[in-house]
């Protein structure tokens, strides 16, 4: 004899809804932080300001390439941000309207075995 199979291994889904809604909240978060990331790549990672300065009395800036670059890196930090955001929210959606039929069926399946069970009660 083996060892008892698992929920999975048996086909079995079991659902616990307050871990459900707990991960629909960590999802929000998870995809708030985007700005954050955004915020700090677009402030630190790629801030131009210090290649910008020129030689004295030339006028010139050998970084200058550099800080052009890194205003080009910035602006693509945007663009990630707006996929990530449509991704993200898609996602969440879609976990969210899987949950809803789930927890329909939950009851659907509940009410059944009630219906059953009343049946059975008011057939006596």
């Amino acid at each position: 004899m083996g060892a008892p199979e698992t929920p999975a291994e048996t086909g079995v889904m079991w659902i616990k809804w307050e871990l459900l809604q707990r991960l629909l909240t960590d999802m929000d978060t998870v995809g708030g932080q985007i700005e954050d990331v955004a915020t700090y790549a677009t402030d630190e990672v790629f801030n131009s300001s210090a290649f910008e300065h020129e030689i004295p009395l030339t006028g010139v800036s050998v970084l200058k390439p550099i800080s052009d670059a890194l205003k080009e890196c910035g602006g693509v930090i945007d663009e990630v941000k707006s996929g990530f955001q449509e991704r993200w929210t898609s996602l969440t959606a879609a976990v969210a309207l899987s949950a809803k039929d789930y927890e329909t069926a939950d009851g659907q399946q509940l009410h059944a075995f009630l219906q059953a069970y009343l049946d059975l009660v008011d057939s006596k």
